[in-house]
């Protein structure tokens, strides 16, 4: 099941997404970084085709997404919200990078989704989380020269790694989203572009704990990206959050995860 890949045309790019189910409720699902909304057609499963109409949105610099402008934001995200929804009830659903962004739009969504499905969110104690909220804009500019002349760039994260200042998977990392030109825009361009969904473990828990839907979260124990046992701490006790403990890692939580039972038939 692949679904059809249509496209929505914004001032600032060429948004692709896949289409599937013919329900009246829709779902508008954000995948991880370095991904596309294909990954999450498994997720299918878990929404009844006659119940929903499922959206599996590529992000800009994702997928089959042409983004024109150096960076995304808010506004570009509810554009393709409206866009979609078309004044429908809808749920949102986001995978790591993808449940950052919908927390941090949460406050500004003026139609408020029914309920949130947040898989291994980034944004409340992630490994990279940090990196994305405490890095000054200078840096990152900076980072940004870098990125033109990977070769040396890389070099100075091999000699990093032979001093042990990063590890093994991030020097794999930086290997893989520095290969292309393509790779390195998707890489700088999503990093530029978070500086305006900024989080942090109190930002993210004030506007978790002022949800007005209700808030479904999944968690891997083996999931070293994003510890269950951080989020656990920072989200139990709020009434509107559901926690979700899987036994699996960060990556493959798409091929287990199930929403609460009863979700489909409440709002």
């Amino acid at each position: 099941m692949q679904g059809t890949v249509r496209f929505l045309e914004l001032l600032n790019g060429r948004v692709a997404y896949r289409e599937l189910g013919y329900g009246p409720k829709c779902l508008l699902a954000f995948h991880g970084f370095g991904q596309d909304g294909s990954v999450l057609l498994p997720l299918m499963r878990a929404f009844p085709e006659a119940v929903y109409t499922c959206y599996f949105i590529d992000l800009p610099f994702h997928g089959q997404t042409k983004w024109e402008d150096p960076t995304f934001s808010h506004s570009d995200l509810m554009q393709i919200i409206r866009k979609l929804t078309a004044g429908r009830p809808w749920e949102g659903l986001g995978h790591s990078l993808g449940g950052r962004l919908w927390i941090s739009l949460l406050p500004e969504l003026k139609l408020r989704p029914e309920r949130l499905y947040l898989l291994a969110p980034d944004g409340l104690g992630s490994s990279w989380g940090g990196l994305i909220d405490h890095t000054p804009a200078r840096m990152r500019y900076r980072a940004a020269r870098w990125l033109k002349r990977p070769l040396r760039f890389l070099q100075l994260a091999s000699l990093l790694r032979d001093w042990g200042v990063i590890d093994r998977f991030a020097l794999r990392y930086l290997q893989t989203q520095l290969a292309t030109e393509a790779t390195r825009r998707r890489l700088f361009g999503t990093w530029q572009s978070l500086l305006a969904f900024k989080l942090g473990k109190n930002r993210a828990q004030q506007i978790l704990a002022g949800a007005d839907c209700p808030v479904e979260v999944g968690l891997g124990k083996k999931d070293i990206l994003v510890p269950a046992r951080k989020l656990t701490a920072a989200l139990e006790g709020m009434p509107q959050v559901h926690l979700k403990l899987l036994d699996c890692g960060h990556w493959d939580m798409v091929q287990q995860w199930q929403p609460a039972k009863g979700a489909h038939n409440s709002g």
